[in-house]
C-alpha cells in the first residue's frame, strides 16, 4: 500500500489481506504528522473520502504526502498515499467537508503505535513537550524575581515551563510573538496555566527601535520592535525560526538551499538583538529544532566572533550528545553544546548557552546589525 498504486480488484484484495476497512479517509501532511503523535483527525485536515461514509463507519486513514488531492474529492489511486491507521468516522461524508472545525475521525489504531490523545486531558495541569524542549528550560536556569525575554515564544511551551517550574510565577517573563493569532493562543495557554508573570507581547524581536532597522525590513508593515532598554534582561531565550529539519515525525522535507540561507541570515538578526537585550553577567540560550551545522555550530561560532562580550559555557544538564566537530567550534566548545539526533530516538535539536561578560566594553561598539540580511515578512 505504501509503494504502489492499487486499483480495482487488486486494491480490494490488498485491503482484505491487510484486514483494513474498505471506507477510506485521506488527510493532509500536517494532519498526518499529528496523527502519528497521537492526535485524532479533525475535519480541517481531511482532503478526500470514499463515497457513502456515515457516522460510525470504520475507516482506513491515509495521508496525502504529495498534496495532490482536492478537498472534497474521491481518491482514485493510492500512489503517493501512506497508510496511517484505522479509526471510526464521527460524522457523515458531507459534514467532513462542510464543517470548518470539530472531530472527523477518532483513531483506534495507528501504524506507528497507539499513543493516547492528550488534547484536553488535565487541562491547566498537564502540558506535553518533547525531551529537548524540556532541557532548554533547565539550561536557561531562570530564578524567581528575574526578568526573562523569550524572543520567539509561540506556542508558549518553553515560556510557560520557565515561568512555572523555575521562576515560580515570580518576576517578569516577556514572551514575544509577531503574529496576532499565535500570540492569542499563547495568552490563552498562560491564562489556562494561571501564570501572572508571563507578559505576551506582539513584537518583532529582530528590531530594537526603528533606527536600528535596515530599510529592507520596512517593505511591509509589521509588528513593532522591542520597546525595552538595552541590557534590561537577566536571561534571554532565543529559539528562532529555522529549517526545522529535526522535527519528527515528518512526511516530507521541502527545505532547499535558498531557504536555508534565508534562515541563517534571519537568525542573525535575532542574535544581534538578543546580545544587546542581555544584562552584563546575563545568560543567553540559543536553540533550534534543526540538524544543519549552518544554523547550529556555525551560528554559535559567528556569535563568538561578532560579539566579544559573549562567552560559551557548558549547556547543563547534559542529556544530548556533543556538537558536530569541524563546523566552527573546537573540541572544547563542541563539548559545551548539546545536539539531539533523530537516530537517538528524539527529535533533532541543538542547545548552546552563552553568558555576557561584564566589563568588556560598550556593546554598541560590537556586533553591528547584519546589514546583508534582506528579510521580508513571512
Amino acid at each position: 500500500l505504501e509503494s504502489s498504486a492499487i486499483a480495482g480488484l487488486e486494491r480490494f484484495v490488498e485491503r482484505r489481506r491487510l484486514c483494513i476497512p474498505a471506507h477510506e479517509v485521506f488527510v493532509d501532511r500536517g494532519c498526518g504528522e499529528a496523527v502519528l503523535k497521537g492526535a485524532d483527525v479533525f475535519v480541517k485536515g481531511i482532503c478526500a473520502a470514499s463515497l457513502g461514509i456515515c457516522a460510525g463507519h470504520t475507516v482506513s486513514v491515509y495521508v496525502d504526502v504529495e498534496g495532490r488531492l482536492r478537498r472534497g474529492s474521491v481518491c482514485e489511486s493510492l500512489l503517493g498515499m501512506r497508510l496511517l491507521g484505522t479509526g471510526v468516522c464521527c460524522v457523515d461524508r458531507a459534514a467532513l467537508f462542510r464543517e470548518q472545525r470539530g472531530l472527523g475521525v477518532r483513531m483506534t489504531h495507528v501504524v506507528a503505535g497507539d499513543l493516547p490523545a492528550l488534547r484536553g486531558v488535565l487541562e491547566g495541569v498537564l502540558y506535553v513537550q518533547s525531551l529537548p524542549s524540556l532541557v532548554v528550560a533547565h539550561v536557561l536556569g531562570a530564578r524567581p524575581g528575574e526578568r526573562v525575554l523569550d524572543m520567539c515564544a509561540a506556542p508558549g511551551s518553553k515560556a510557560t515551563h520557565v515561568a512555572s517550574n523555575f521562576m515560580r510565577d515570580d518576576g517578569v517573563l516577556v514572551a514575544c510573538e509577531r503574529n496576532h493569532g499565535k500570540m492569542a493562543k499563547m495568552q490563552q495557554l498562560s491564562a489556562t496555566l494561571g501564570l501572572a508573570c508571563v507578559q505576551c507581547t506582539r513584537a518583532d524581536s529582530t528590531r530594537l527601535d526603528p533606527a536600528d532597522t535596515p530599510a529592507s525590513t520596512h517593505k511591509k508593515k509589521g509588528a513593532p520592535g522591542l520597546s525595552y532598554e538595552r541590557g534590561s534582561f537577566d536571561r534571554v531565550l532565543l529559539d528562532p525560526p529555522c529549517s526545522a529539519l529535526g522535527l519528527r515525525p515528518r512526511m516530507a522535507d521541502t527545505v532547499d538551499e535558498q531557504f536555508l540561507q534565508w534562515a541563517v541570515r534571519y537568525q542573525q538578526l535575532f542574535i544581534w538583538a538578543a546580545a544587546h537585550m542581555l544584562k552584563d553577567g546575563g545568560t543567553l540560550v540559543y536553540s533550534t529544532c534543526t540538524l544543519t551545522s549552518a544554523e547550529n555550530e556555525e551560528q554559535v561560532a559567528k556569535m563568538l566572533d561578532r560579539f566579544p562580550f559573549l562567552r560559551l559555557v557548558p549547556a547543563v544538564p547534559r542529556i544530548g550528545s556533543t556538537g558536530r566537530p569541524g563546523c566552527g567550534l573546537d573540541d572544547e566548545q563542541c563539548a559545551m553544546v548539546q545536539r539531539f539526533e533523530p537516530s537517538d530516538g528524539s527529535e533533532g535539536f541543538f542547545i548552546a548557552k552563552l553568558v555576557k561578560v561584564a566589563g568588556t566594553g560598550d556593546t554598541q561598539r560590537h556586533g553591528t546589525m547584519p546589514n546583508e540580511a534582506c528579510i521580508s515578512d513571512t
